[in-house]
């Protein structure tokens, strides 16, 4: 088991490389430019100035190489830094939101208790659901049970789950209303009702 994790773990590394290349090139071939949101009335030279500080006048590989220093090696170590008060990443610059303006790393450490919740609480509630419905299927193998079983884990392994995930917030969301078509942070289980609204969000 722990050496199936470890080659998880890394086999998630390259795989992570590989989706922020293809995000950074999609942003990069995206139509507009970052500095159109700039007011009309800053002079083009100061315009220059701001694209030479954001690093936009570089070559495509070369920023994509800063922005790998920073995001996987600058920001762990700033982060480290603030939670024990040594200063492990130096002069090392931060990878700062255009929208936010806050650094990058502290927008993500803010998100992911939230993360961690709807995803722990996703993999409790498919064990509870998955655990009874395999000894059934196992007990009555071969029955009909067990084969719409089998049709449904397949066809839930075959399709992409970014696509299910749409087609049920579309189906219980939209249509039939049953469940919240997006998760609120602010929530705060105080009482039976509120526990109700935080388990329909999982």
């Amino acid at each position: 088991m722990l050496t199936y994790t470890i080659r998880r773990l890394m086999f998630a590394i390259p795989t992570l490389v590989f989706i922020s290349l293809i995000i950074f090139l999609l942003l990069e071939l995206a139509p507009g430019d970052p500095m159109a949101e700039v007011p009309l009335t800053v002079p083009p030279e100061v315009k220059q100035k701001m694209r030479e500080a954001l690093g936009l006048g570089q070559p495509l590989h070369i920023r994509y190489f800063k922005w790998l220093i920073q995001f996987f090696v600058s920001e762990p170590l700033h982060i480290l830094s603030n939670m024990t008060g040594f200063n492990l990443a130096g002069d090392a610059a931060r990878l700062i939101s255009w929208q936010s303006r806050s650094p990058i790393a502290d927008i993500i450490a803010e998100r992911i208790p939230q993360t961690l919740w709807v995803v722990g609480m996703s993999y409790v509630v498919g064990v509870l659901m998955a655990l009874p419905l395999g000894i059934i299927s196992a007990y009555k193998q071969y029955s009909w049970f067990d084969q719409l079983g089998t049709f449904i884990a397949m066809v839930g392994y075959s399709v992409p789950t970014f696509f299910t995930g749409v087609f049920l917030i579309v189906i219980f969301s939209v249509e039939l209303e049953w469940f919240p078509s997006i998760y609120d942070t602010t929530l705060r289980v105080v009482d039976w009702d509120t526990f109700v609204l935080q388990f329909k969000q999982m």
